[in-house]
């Protein structure tokens, strides 16, 4: 036992104990008696009938360490074992962890969709010493919280939400939290390690990873598999697509890839690497690390930035003038006549740094680049209220072309727009009903609010920083297809390889 969660004795009997860290006074303010009356369950090997457990009293006691002072501690029939979240946190406990993780899945498995709770600092797995060694105690969820809250915050994002979905629950949670504490098992990492919450929740939702193939070189493909099927969303929940298995059929391949070792060996579940396949997988992690990162990063600060539009009434009133305008102006705005198809290609990227939206949807078709010129819209309105906001100011966003062009020196505006724009024909031409284009291009994108929050404290540690950011591009290839409608070229299809 460590922590909050012990054992120890009463009137020379052995006991569990939750401490809650309250005195007596903030413990009835808390009205935590109430956690005495909710129920853990104990899940022996085997297929043993489960039991449960309840709590039978609470005491004023002094912390185990002697640091603290008295608290009040909720106490119920002796059980011995392990969190299971330290378990899987200690790098140096690898198998044990396998082991213990392994036997958790087997047990929540058993219970099938009854409440228990979901997450590791609410599991103690046993060795032995006072029941089958591989019983699991499913502590009561609300009192183990409070025990693992009361140790500090990063104990309770390290055992209670980083292996925790926040819009899962019943088999469809556990195959989730499953895969995540083998992934930190196999990796040596979390696969979502974020110490904000928030922050946690929305790289779980945005599956804002690492895919263990490269977090793990050389994991089997069978655990690796079903480990990256979880995590991104494989389990089904209610109302989800027929074409999703449920998370119960997850949780039994996971015991049919892991049980059949009587006591599993981590290094088992690996091959050998060549240095060869290494080097290939360590520059794939990289590269993966660069654009996901850089993504996420433009995502967050569209959505950050539009937030704040639709907070102020200037702002929804600019909106509504800038799609009112657009709606006009379709029927009159700029199309592809005259423009043979590689000029549609050119239009279409030099559009980006202009922010011309119009010319970018009158080069597609069949929905091509929605997601391009959703951006360029969401920017364009951004740029729009900014100006509005303040007047006289540089402008909020300028062409990367033009910031190129004229030094690519420091400056306080938003950097936007292709630049080494390189377009190859791989089929067809201009006879043809199709044809076909490689686009190879640098794509700069705005710095989110955390990078100018960095930028704006580098400069005030040196004297001799510049005011403004470097801004920074990565390297895109598309694939573009082109097809005729009504005697004009336009991009039916873009195709993005990186």
């Amino acid at each position: 036992m460590s922590g909050r969660i012990f054992n120890f004795e009463i009137d020379g009997e052995p006991v569990l104990g939750f401490d809650t860290g309250l005195d007596p006074r903030a413990f009835a303010q808390a009205k935590l008696a109430l956690f005495l009356n909710e129920p853990g369950l104990i899940a022996p090997p085997g297929g043993a009938p489960v039991e449960t457990w309840k709590a039978s009293g609470v005491i004023e006691r002094a912390g185990e360490d002697g640091g603290r002072g008295p608290a009040m501690v909720i106490h119920g029939p002796h059980f011995r074992g392990e969190r299971l979240d330290l378990l899987v946190n200690d790098s140096a406990r690898q198998n044990e962890a396998l082991a213990a993780v392994v036997r958790w899945i087997e047990a929540r498995t058993s219970l099938g969709e009854r409440q228990v709770s979901g997450r590791p600092c609410a599991a103690l797995v046993s060795s032995g010493d006072s029941c089958p060694p591989g019983t699991v105690f499913f502590a009561p969820e609300n009192l183990a919280l409070r025990c693992v809250r009361a140790e500090g915050p990063d104990a309770l994002i390290q055992g209670g939400e980083w292996y925790v979905h926040p819009d899962l629950s019943g088999t469809a949670a556990a195959a989730f939290t499953a895969a995540a504490m083998l992934y930190r098992v196999f990796a040596g990492t979390a696969p979502f390690a974020a110490r904000e919450e928030l922050t946690l929740r929305q790289d779980m939702r945005e599956l804002n990873f690492l895919p263990v193939r490269l977090a793990a070189p050389g994991l089997n493909e069978k655990p690796a598999g079903l480990i990256q099927k979880a995590l991104s969303g494989g389990a089904k929940t209610e109302g989800a697509k027929s074409g999703l298995q449920s998370g119960a059929a997850l949780l039994s391949q996971f015991l049919e890839i892991l049980k059949p070792a009587a006591a599993p060996d981590a290094a088992s579940f690996f091959h050998p690497l060549s240095e060869a396949e290494r080097l290939r997988l360590t520059k794939e992690k990289e590269q993966f690390l660069k654009k996901k990162n850089l993504a996420v990063k433009t995502r967050r600060f569209v959505i950050r930035n539009t937030a704040i539009i639709t907070g102020a009434v200037a702002a929804i009133l600019i909106a509504l003038l800038a799609a009112r305008s657009m709606v006009k102006s379709r029927g009159e705005g700029p199309d592809t006549s005259g423009m043979d198809s590689a000029r549609v290609v050119q239009s279409y990227y030099d559009a980006f740094g202009g922010l011309d939206h119009q010319l970018m949807e009158a080069c597609v078709t069949k929905g091509a680049g929605k997601r391009d010129i959703e951006m360029v819209v969401n920017l364009f309105v951004i740029s729009r209220v900014r100006q509005a906001y303040e007047t006289g100011a540089a402008p909020p966003i300028v062409s990367a072309a033009e910031w190129l062009e004229t030094g690519a020196g420091p400056l306080d505006s938003q950097v936007f727009g292709v630049t080494d724009l390189e377009i190859k024909l791989l089929s067809g031409n201009e006879t043809t009903d199709e044809v076909r284009y490689r686009a190879v291009y640098t794509l700069w994108l705005p710095f989110s609010q955390q990078e100018e929050e960095e930028s704006a404290d580098a400069a005030r540690g040196d004297p001799a920083a510049e005011t403004g950011r470097q801004p920074r591009g990565v390297h895109y290839t598309d694939e573009l297809t082109l097809v005729r409608k009504r005697g004009n070229w336009r991009i039916a299809e873009i195709s993005r390889v990186y």
